[in-house]
């Protein structure tokens, strides 16, 4: 820091009085923006900053003078936050700074108009960036970082004024996306709903009216948050009209919506060009894109295993392992078109051995009961136009189109029993309860086994547990078939059976899933889906149970937590992710922390786990009342 005299130091400061006045006075926006702009290290506040280090008593000056003590607690605070900033000491910066904007919104809700709009918009990016910096500071200090949450808490009593009638509220959308900022940063993205609610269904708002720039960073977050809900085809829809809008100069950003958007796009069906992939410099799509063009699975898994970490990072890793299907579909239509020109004839009967060959060829090793079960589904949910023949192992496939495309449809929108279920629930002239019970029952297993498929599992658990309520207790067998698939609902939904239940009936198979959910142990639970995958795989319910591993981590991360409570109570709620993966390396689960990291972020969106993501200090830390919330009957993530 250059030497700064007394004088220099008394003008310096009375100068950006002046100015800070004066651009109040005639509403000069942009100058405004420019005195508040802390992170832009401009030469102007830095020069302020050494001023306000040498003349220590600058709120004698604000209070000399009528024109400057009208804002004098906006200014005071103002260069507290930047005396502070200016030495490096990032919290107390913070705490002037959060000090600063409460006084500068309170005066923004007296201004009639709109024209200070900009000047909040600086004002909540920078408080939003020096609560970064501020936890970063107190991780460095072995203390917990809390200044972010609070920067949230700010931004939403922003986007309260916002939020009104009147020309203010075309800056709620700008305040909205500093908010999903904030809470994607924090790993707590659950807590965007109120304010997409807001957004979404106030009549106030009309979302033409906002900017482009604020409606394409919406977008581009809501799309994001509907892609870890699955919701595929608003996902498409958002993240287009983000990358439609983008600037196209902005080349990062056309990325980063790309990175979410092309999983989606393939899970639609839709396959993006090689030129797309390497202008934008996303490589890691480029051998997933090219499996699934070929069918090669060998392709597809290596590909996954070697971005993994890219993948799982972004949130992604699940979405593009369930494009196996589509490129199942392939392979199957490459073996077909080779039967078509070997023997036209038979073209359509397609043996499961030939379909085995064709995957030990490309080395996965599927034996036949595997290969029927994969073909099931794929006909089960449309990928395929046919039905299997069970004695002869044969898929004998349609003359018609037997491999539909998607187009732009997710995976399963077609189903052939849905047009009976809609006569049988809709039309007037039937009467549920008029029917026999026995065909009540039956109509309630098979429609209960259809909602497992699409894993609605509240509809599930009301049909499969009708079922189980009417069957004729005399039938067991039947009552094991029912529970065969009422027990993953069940276990879904966070409701453990009995063990006597389960020993009752010969389901054998449960035991150890339901000990690992009640012990928090994911080798135990993994052990067990692996022993009976075979019997899982033909009943439909694999995917269903390996979901569960979320709630074995949920009662993982209790167990700590209790542990900790009992050697460290004042420090019980902040769970390092060393700690947790030190619990998972003895459960002989190796994983680093960023994999951790991302685990706990699913939890903490799913609301398996309230609380929020330290991610500089590798901190998970819990929620003082109620951490680990039940489910009650509601699947996870609802």
């Amino acid at each position: 820091m250059a030497y700064v005299s007394m004088g220099e130091a008394h003008r310096r400061i009375t100068e950006y009085l002046n100015r800070f006045c004066d651009a109040v006075s005639y509403q000069d926006s942009s100058m405004l923006c420019r005195l508040l702009s802390f992170s832009s290290n401009s030469p102007s506040l830095l020069s302020l900053a050494d001023a306000l280090n040498v003349f220590q008593d600058a709120s004698s000056l604000i209070r000399q003078s009528d024109k400057f003590s009208e804002y004098g607690e906006i200014l005071a605070h103002l260069f507290r936050s930047l005396q502070s900033y200016r030495v490096g000491n990032l919290v107390e910066a913070y705490l002037a700074f959060e000090k600063f904007a409460n006084a500068f919104v309170q005066e923004f809700r007296n201004w009639e108009s709109a024209w200070a709009l900009e000047a909040l918009y600086v004002v909540c990016y920078e408080i939003r960036i020096l609560a970064e910096k501020a936890d970063k500071e107190l991780t460095s200090n072995g203390k917990s970082p809390e200044k972010l949450k609070a920067a949230g808490s700010l931004l939403m009593k922003v986007f309260g004024v916002l939020a009104g009638k009147g020309p203010k509220r075309v800056g709620a959308l700008y305040v909205t996306c500093q908010l999903f900022k904030t809470y994607f940063k924090l790993g707590t993205v659950n807590l965007c709903r109120s304010v997409i609610r807001s957004i979404e269904t106030a009549r106030i708002f009309d979302f033409e009216e906002f900017p482009r720039r604020d409606k394409v960073t919406y977008m581009y977050y809501t799309g994001r948050l509907e892609v870890f809900n699955e919701n595929f085809p608003a996902a498409d829809t958002k993240l287009s009209y983000a990358l439609q809008h983008c600037n196209p100069k902005r080349e990062r950003n056309i990325r980063m919506i790309l990175k979410y958007l092309i999983p989606v796009k393939l899970s639609l069906g839709i396959i993006p060009k090689d030129e797309l992939l390497q202008k934008y410099n996303l490589h890691e799509y480029m051998n997933v894109v090219q499996a699934l063009r070929k069918g090669d699975l060998r392709l597809l898994r290596h590909a996954l295993q070697e971005h993994e970490d890219r993948f799982l990072r972004s949130g992604v890793y699940l979405v593009l392992e369930k494009l196996e299907l589509q490129v199942y579909q392939r392979l199957m239509k490459k073996i077909y078109i080779i039967q078509k020109l070997s023997d036209p004839a038979r073209a359509h009967q397609l043996k499961l051995e030939v379909i085995a060959k064709a995957l030990r060829w490309l080395e996965i090793d599927m034996d036949l009961d595997e290969v029927e079960c994969i073909m099931t589904i794929l006909i089960y949910k449309n990928l395929v136009k046919g039905y299997l023949a069970h004695k002869s192992k044969v898929v004998v496939l349609s003359k018609q189109d037997p491999f539909p495309k998607l187009n732009g449809k997710p995976l399963g929108t077609v189903n052939l029993c849905r047009s009976v279920i809609r006569s049988i629930e809709t039309a007037r002239i039937f009467d549920f309860e008029e029917f026999p019970r026995r065909d009540k029952v039956t109509y309630m297993y098979y429609t209960g086994r259809l909602e497992v498929f699409n894993e609605n599992f509240p509809a599930a658990d009301t049909k499969l547990s009708y079922a189980l309520q009417h069957c004729n207790p005399k039938r067991e067998r039947n009552i094991r078939m029912i529970l065969k698939y009422l027990i993953p609902v069940k276990l879904s939904l966070g409701v453990i059976p009995k063990d006597e239940l389960l020993q009752k009936y010969n389901l054998h198979e449960y035991m150890n899933v339901v000990q690992a959910l009640r012990k928090g142990d994911l080798r135990l639970l993994r052990h067990a889906l692996q022993e009976h995958e075979d019997r899982f795989l033909r009943s439909g319910v694999y995917l269903v149970l390996e979901k569960l591993e979320l709630q074995v981590y949920q009662r993982l991360m209790k167990k700590i937590y209790i542990i900790q409570k009992l050697s460290d109570p004042a420090r019980a709620h902040q769970l390092k992710l060393e700690v947790i993966a030190k619990a998972l390396r003895w459960l002989e689960i190796d994983m680093d922390l960023d994999e951790v990291e991302c685990i706990m972020t699913i939890l903490i969106y799913k609301n398996l786990v309230k609380g929020y993501l330290a991610h500089k200090s590798k901190v998970v830390v819990l929620s003082k009342q109620d951490p680990f919330p039940k489910l009650n009957g509601k699947p996870v993530g609802s």
